[in-house]
């Protein structure tokens, strides 16, 4: 039994911070150049994928509360079909098109009016592992679907919704990974 590869899709987006007190969304930020990010929390609210209010799960055993904080990272990023829609249309505008779903992205999110971000449709994905990101996960967070583990290399490439910047990679043994 040889290595088992691990992959995650990178997804070519931009990184976020979201902020939940008391299970409502008061605070949106973007990595920006890593010591200062930008407040985007007015266009955040725009995104349909992303809860402007955490709900507690409807699962008789679930008997927690949301937490008086909650931070979630992720992902923004504008699907496939959505930037070929907007190429599209503005194609037949004549206006200029875009180059690519990422840039695309970041200009809706810094743009001022979040009508047009909300008619961009741009989604959104947690990614992470840990107990907080389970909890998210519960009150109704999306969160990225991983990849599979496989011996193959081509099995764990796949395409989906999002255009992928890369893969995270990494391996384990099979008698580790068995374990």
């Amino acid at each position: 039994a040889g290595p088992v590869l691990f992959a995650d899709p990178k997804v070519d987006g931009l990184a976020i911070s979201l902020r939940y007190e008391h299970g409502e969304l008061v605070e949106a930020l973007t990595r920006g150049d890593g010591e200062k990010g930008d407040l985007v929390t007015g266009n955040v609210r725009a995104i349909r994928a992303i809860p402007l209010k955490l709900r507690a799960p409807r699962q008789q055993r679930w008997g927690g509360a949301i937490p008086a904080v909650l931070e979630v990272r992720g992902e923004i990023f504008m699907p496939i079909k959505e930037f070929e829609r907007i190429n599209a249309e503005r194609e037949k505008h004549g206006e200029e098109l875009f180059a690519n779903a990422r840039n695309s992205c970041v200009g809706t999110l810094k743009n001022k009016d979040p009508k047009i971000v909300a008619s961009r449709r741009l989604s959104f994905v947690a990614h992470g592992r840990g107990e907080g990101l389970g909890l998210a996960r519960r009150l109704g967070v999306v969160q990225q679907r991983r990849a599979s583990a496989s011996a193959c290399a081509s099995d764990v490439i796949s395409t989906g919704p999002m255009s992928q910047g890369g893969v995270f990679t990494r391996s384990r043994s099979q008698s580790i990974a068995s374990a």
